[in-house]
């Protein structure tokens, strides 16, 4: 019984625990100029390590979808952490938009992605429209 334990220890017990992250919410935190979002991140197995988080702009009408670009990098304290950062997504342009967040690993493999609740920006000064449709 001792001996299988041993084994059992030395073959799985000393394993790292698997990597992973999700992105756990993703809330829009100030509307005018459009749009400033609060994304929340949950981390495994990357202590020190750099995990950028990504966005793009969706049309929620078309469906077409922008260039993504860099948003925010989570680099975790420990090999189990989360944290939350206040992006500004800047949108002019009227119409109705979805902002995809998109979180990677330091090797660049795509761990999670959620995508904010629709918004509606009413005018060229990135306003949001009075009574927009927004849920997270």
């Amino acid at each position: 019984m001792i001996a299988g334990l041993l084994i059992w220890y030395l073959t799985e017990g000393t394993k790292d625990p698997p990597a992973g992250g999700s992105i756990e919410s993703v809330s829009l935190s100030d509307g005018n100029p459009c749009c400033t979002y609060n994304v929340k991140a949950s981390i495994k197995g990357y202590d020190g390590e750099d995990c950028m988080t990504r966005a793009v702009i969706i049309d929620a009408i078309t469906n077409e979808q922008g260039t993504q670009f860099d948003v925010a990098r989570y680099r975790p304290d420990s090999d189990d952490d989360e944290g939350a950062i206040d992006s500004y997504i800047g949108i002019n342009t009227p119409g109705s938009y979805i902002v995809r967040f998109i979180l990677y690993a330091p090797n660049g493999t795509e761990l999670d992605r959620q995508d904010s609740g629709p918004v509606t920006v009413s005018d060229n000064s990135g306003s949001v429209a009075p009574g927009a449709d927004y849920s997270p």
